[in-house]
């Protein structure tokens, strides 16, 4: 399960640092990924613990124009979003679209890493000299 935040116009915006320096989208990238990297403590505080195999799986990923949260944990889509699993489907939660943990939590966090988004933007583009 994978839960991602894509920017718009930061595909373009990498193309324009990688023409003043071709390091700086990947310093993009370990930026997005270090925001991503400290939302998890907050989600993995929020998530159900019976063996903790799940908080301890989130991990935190990166492109040049998204950031995002994941989990190789196979019953992770099951716990975030309910359904029905098992033999026969028998076991049943109730579906909730909008998510559980990740994604109200990304949404409670929003403004933050909007700003921290911003913050990095504006510290890579004043490093290429784009402002």
């Amino acid at each position: 399960m994978k839960a991602a935040v894509e920017v718009k116009g930061l595909g373009d915006l990498n193309k324009a640092l990688k023409g003043v320096d071709k390091e700086l989208p990947k310093e993009m990238r370990l930026g997005l990924k270090a925001i991503a990297q400290r939302f998890i403590p907050d989600v993995a505080s929020k998530v159900p613990v019976l063996t903790g195999k799940l908080s301890g799986s989130l991990k935190a990923g990166a492109t040049a124009k998204s950031a995002s949260v994941s989990t190789s944990v196979p019953y992770a889509g099951f716990i975030e979003f309910g359904g029905s699993v098992g033999r026969k489907k028998a076991v049943k939660r109730q579906f909730v679209q909008r998510g559980r943990y990740i994604f109200p939590e990304a949404q409670r966090q929003k403004d933050s890493i909007e700003t921290q988004i911003v913050a990095l933007v504006d510290t890579l583009t004043e490093k290429a000299g784009l402002t």
